[in-house]
């Protein structure tokens, strides 16, 4: 993993509209790993590209 931060970050309450989510969501999934956070000052900012990949589709065979 490169210790460089992303040049997309956004906040937490812009990745929870993105996905239909709660920006305390957002802070859990940072804080359980499940997405990378990155404190700029009081802030928590994700990367928005990592926000879109974590939206998978649903394979209707399963």
């Amino acid at each position: 993993m490169s210790d460089e931060t992303p040049a997309d970050l956004i906040r937490t309450r812009e990745a929870a509209r993105l996905l239909g989510l709660t920006p305390q969501t957002i802070r859990q999934w940072v804080a359980d790993g499940k997405l990378n956070g990155y404190r700029v000052g009081r802030l928590i900012k994700v990367s928005r590209a990592e926000v879109l990949a974590s939206a998978k589709p649903i394979d209707p065979d399963n």
